[in-house]
């Protein structure tokens, strides 16, 4: 814990991290503290977050965390919670969760009240999903894995018995439910099932006939494989969506790229 706390302090005094603090740029706060020896798992332990949640800030996957995420990174890094924009009178910060939280209730409520003919089943069931992804950032797996699931067999349902383009859409939107149940299952640690889910959100988006949509998930799958010690099955994964990202990306390829090399 010695060693922790004195990564800590001597991450806090780079300048680079007091600008992400600043700018509200974890992924670059967290890399400071992963690069300097501190495990996802030990940042999870200090913070009370899932790994999964850790991965995905550090990532720059998870870019919008809310203000109780940012409260426990704090808290849990200890970094002073003026850094990163907080107040320090806690009332009106737990004032500002209700209000974030009723706004939230409002729009699932209001998505749920429109008429079926002015939104599509492909796009009710991706607010449903994006929801879940909301609660994601602080409520259990273990508490959210049974609910996607279920979203997730009704969107597979639905998907099977469509046709032409709103089967496409369909597909697209099992993709997405299926890459959120993977990422529960990891954080569960159920690696059957996450592979599983894995698998099922990529030929998806192969049905949906959207290849980014394929070789991000498959990218998906290619770190989570590396992270279990998977890592010749990891690294041909991510290679090989490195590979298929079309020439008009090659900025992003070159990053895949990288990341597959350091993995």
């Amino acid at each position: 814990m010695a060693d922790d706390n004195a990564e800590v302090a001597s991450s806090l005094n780079r300048p680079d991290v007091q600008d992400a603090l600043a700018r509200g740029d974890w992924s670059v706060v967290l890399r400071a503290f992963l690069d300097g020896g501190m495990s996802q798992a030990a940042i999870a332990a200090r913070t009370g977050l899932s790994q999964s949640q850790i991965s995905r800030l550090a990532s720059g996957q998870s870019r919008t965390p809310g203000m109780k995420t940012v409260k426990a990174l704090c808290d849990g890094l200890t970094v002073p919670r003026q850094l990163a924009g907080l107040l320090d009178d806690i009332s009106q910060e737990d004032d500002t969760d209700r209000r974030q939280f009723l706004g939230g209730s409002l729009s699932v409520l209001a998505a749920a009240a429109i008429p079926y003919t002015n939104m599509g089943d492909d796009r009710l069931l991706i607010a449903t999903s994006l929801s879940y992804r909301q609660l994601e950032q602080h409520t259990q797996s273990r508490v959210l894995a049974r609910p996607v699931t279920a979203h997730l067999s009704l969107a597979c349902d639905l998907a099977g018995r469509a046709h032409g383009k709103q089967a496409t859409r369909l597909a697209a939107a099992v993709a997405e439910i299926a890459g959120l149940a993977a990422w529960l299952h990891a954080d569960l640690a159920d690696q059957a099932q996450a592979r599983r889910y894995y698998k099922m959100s990529i030929a998806a988006a192969q049905r949906a006939q959207h290849p980014l949509l394929a070789i991000y998930m498959q990218g998906s799958f290619g770190q989570y494989a590396t992270t279990v010690g998977d890592a010749v099955h990891g690294l041909r994964l991510l290679r090989d969506a490195s590979a298929r990202l079309p020439p008009l990306r090659a900025a992003h390829g070159a990053g895949m790229a990288g990341f597959a090399r350091s993995g």
